[in-house]
């Protein structure tokens, strides 16, 4: 290995002009040593034969090292050691078109720095040996042009292993070469250190590695040189990864191009894949302002077997001033984009890989921020979609959209936040949507999210807030076995439409200051739509539009529910009414002027004639105060999970009118029996509750009770104080040999209970009901 010899032994150094030569040998068996020569365009030459250049320091020259002749010995000399990447720069370090040169040998190789070219070139030269030079800051260390070298094959099929204390290195190679081992950056574009050698005993051969070369965690590369029996060095092999560490690439500057720069990084982690390896994009950016404008192009990643990008806490932005091309374009699988901001790209990033991550990144002024078409799921999580064109545009792919916003009070997105189309198992979870309005081109309307074409897609939990109220918050076209489940939706003319669709669920979402159409199916079938809620209709507004009476009705035009009457009993409200055989029947409370599904209720089912009853617990004096409304759902011809729901019924108000029998009196006086049965004739009185004082709880009619001709009434004597089912608190009881407790000449709804009748050959009688 190279000492640092020129930092202890004293020299004399040739400074010349950067337009001439220094040092020309023309002669035979001359040697230079310990020489300092710099500032010449061309620093040595030896175009003699067996000269001997050893010990030098050759810098700040355009050409540092030309060797032309036959059979000479460089070794130990240091070219361009004082530069470094911002400092001289020269093409090649070492330029050879002579033969049987000896650039190099063993403990004693030549040190190349900061060459813009090569380290080393062979040009022409055949039979040159190249060993144990280090050499760093160039683009490829050892090129053979014009045959050089007989353009030697390096090692290939090179494989690196690691074990508890070492590692190997296979290959394949000619046999008797001489195969050196030298540590290496990921680009394999650096000899750092001189690891080991060994002859090549047939085609293939092991090398062992140090563990002291071998650093867990950590990119850890070599390349290797071949050098045959007759002295022909190869160039470089392939960089070999040894140890199973992911590779990381760095970020250290804002260049577009460049080391050290994003788009070298991401050479680097396409270039990881040739290793099998996955790869992370490290941010070492020390500016308080860390912005990358990139310029001409975007960046591709060809690397599936797992790419992180995230700048673990570093505030980094990503921009262009040229808004014609992607800023990420990933066509394969296992990709991670987070925590990054993108601004002012056609799209921000594009993905077309099988599955992949873009977590917690801000997206500004693009016209697509991110594009996703998948055959599986991309993961879209805690995103911030500020502002620009469409937020996510979906096709063909499938994606998992979870806990992100979309604009903003003080920003606007314009167009669409989401549009899906042709997906299958779309997911769009917790997030908010808030200032979205139309394109300039009105071509997007300001729907928050477009669906077409889409299967299987569950929309839950998030809230839409739209920024125009004359389009749809969500808008669906050709919906398939899809959900919209406790959803939030505001501010809108129409909240969601679907159109062409079939199969869908519609369940507990609640829809504020929606105007005019909540919910409006067209050409759809087989819709479910339960327990949606809304307030702020217009008063021709509909919370489920059906188009009924037109030519084409949605869910087949179910017929909606009827409300009949109402009664009272046991504190609750007894709602019946009539729907179509074994409909499920859902009850709503809606507003004074009966137009919103303003809370839901529950639910009954029809019986086989078509009637429910619907219990909702209030207190009696605060029966007339609500209005229902009610939809009716049944199964639809696309199996037993599919429902179709139809429009809400007419709004209803019990108008329940109550009175009290008080007394055990038979007169006809207000507070008894006999006296209520005649407001209930004139529908006075629609429920009677019983509410006597007295000890004795015994009525005993003097004569025939009034025949029952109201058209409802209840007769409800589980109200008084005492009851219970074995042993009924009232009692009437026939003392004057009467036929009948009571007559019912009704054909409307009559209904005693909780009365003990006494004496009567037959305690009630009814001609007609």
């Amino acid at each position: 290995m190279l000492a640092p010899w020129y930092s202890d032994v004293a020299q004399v150094t040739v400074k010349g002009l950067d337009s001439g030569s220094g040092l020309v040998f023309v002669s035979k068996g001359a040697s230079l040593h310990n020489l300092g020569i710099s500032n010449f365009n061309t620093a040595l030459i030896l175009s003699g034969k067996g000269n001997i250049a050893d010990n030098n320091y050759i810098s700040n020259s355009s050409k540092p090292l030309i060797v032309s002749g036959n059979e000479n010995i460089l070794v130990n000399n240091c070219v361009n050691c004082s530069s470094s990447n911002s400092d001289f720069s020269v093409e090649t370090g070492i330029f050879v078109s002579g033969n049987k040169n000896i650039i190099g040998g063993s403990g004693v190789g030549n040190e190349i720095k900061n060459t813009l070219i090569s380290g080393i070139t062979v040009d022409y030269g055949v039979e040159n040996t190249l060993l144990n030079n280090l050499i760093t800051e160039t683009e490829r260390p050892i090129i053979h042009d014009n045959a050089g070298n007989n353009y030697y094959q390096a090692p290939t099929n090179t494989l690196g292993t690691q074990y508890d204390s070492y590692a190997t290195i296979t290959g394949n190679a000619q046999t008797g070469d001489l195969i050196q081992v030298f540590q290496s950056s990921y680009y394999g574009d650096a000899c750092l250190a001189f690891v080991t050698e060994v002859i090549c005993a047939g085609d293939q051969f092991t090398v062992t590695i140090p563990q002291e070369f071998i650093k867990p965690d950590a990119n850890t590369y070599f390349v290797l040189t071949a050098t045959s029996v007759q002295g022909n060095t190869s160039i470089l092999s392939a960089p070999v990864k040894v140890g199973n560490f992911t590779i990381q690439c760095f970020v250290t500057n804002v260049n577009n191009e460049g080391k050290g720069s994003l788009r070298a990084a991401v050479t680097c982690v396409n270039n990881a894949a040739s290793f099998s390896s996955p790869a992370d994009i490290i941010f070492q950016l020390s500016e308080p302002d860390n912005v990358i404008n990139v310029q001409g192009y975007g960046f591709t990643i060809f690397n599936g077997f797992g790419v992180r990008i995230n700048p673990d806490g570093a505030d980094v932005r990503i921009e262009t001033d040229d808004n014609t091309f992607s800023g990420f374009s990933i066509p394969v699988s296992n990709v991670e984009i987070s925590d990054l901001t993108f601004a002012n790209f056609n799209t921000a990033i594009h993905s077309f890989g099988s599955t992949g991550k873009i977590t917690n990144n801000t997206f500004q002024n693009n016209k697509v921020s991110v594009s996703i078409n998948s055959s599986q799921k991309i993961d879209i999580v805690g995103n911030k979609f500020l502002s620009g064109g469409v937020g996510l545009w979906l096709n063909y792919g499938s994606a998992s959209v979870l806990n992100n916003s979309f604009g903003s009070n003080q920003q606007t997105i314009m167009g669409a936040a989401i549009i899906a189309e042709n997906s299958n198992n779309f997911v769009l979870t917790d997030n908010i949507f808030a200032n979205i309005q139309a394109s300039a081109e009105d071509t997007l309307k300001g729907e928050s999210v477009i669906l077409k074409s889409t299967d299987n897609a569950v929309l839950s939990q998030n809230i839409f807030t739209s920024g125009i109220n004359s389009t749809p918050i969500i808008s669906a076209y050709g919906l398939t076995n899809s959900q919209f489940v406790s959803n939030n939706f505001s501010s809108s003319k129409v909240g969601l439409y679907l159109n062409n669709s079939i199969n869908n669920t519609v369940y507990n979402n609640s829809f504020t200051f929606v105007t005019d159409r909540v919910i409006e199916l067209v050409s759809s079938d087989a819709i479910k739509l339960s327990q949606n809620t809304n307030t702020g209709l217009v008063t021709d507004g509909k919370s489920i539009n059906l188009h009924y009476n037109e030519a084409v009705q949605s869910n087949k035009g179910k017929v909606p529910p009827v409300f009949d009457y109402a009664t009272y009993k046991q504190g609750h409200l007894i709602l019946r009414g009539t729907a179509i055989q074994n409909d499920i029947v859902e009850v709503f409370i809606t507003n004074a002027q009966g137009i919103d599904l303003v809370t839901y209720l529950g639910e009954a089912k029809a019986n086989r004639l078509g009637k429910f009853e619907f219990w909702y617990k209030v207190g009696l004096h605060d029966v007339n105060d609500f209005n229902f409304k009610a939809t009716a759902s049944s199964i639809a011809d696309y199996g037993i999970n599919s429902m179709i729901t139809s429009e809400p019924s007419e709004s209803f108000n019990p108008q329940i009118k109550i009175c009290y029998v008080t007394s055990n009196s038979d007169d006809d006086v207000k507070g008894t029996l006999r006296y209520n049965i005649g407001l209930a004739n004139k529908d006075e009185c629609h429920v009677m509750l019983f509410d006597i004082a007295d000890a004795s709880k015994i009525i005993e009619p003097k004569f025939d009770l009034p025949e029952i001709t109201a058209k409802l009434l209840t007769i409800d004597a589980t109200s008084q104080s005492g009851y219970s089912y074995l042993s009924p608190a009232v009692k009437v009881t026939d003392k004057k040999n009467l036929d009948n407790a009571f007559v019912v000449n009704s054909e409307g709804v009559i209904a005693i209970h909780g009365l003990e009748m006494e004496g009567f050959e037959k305690p009630d009688k009814n001609h007609k009901c």
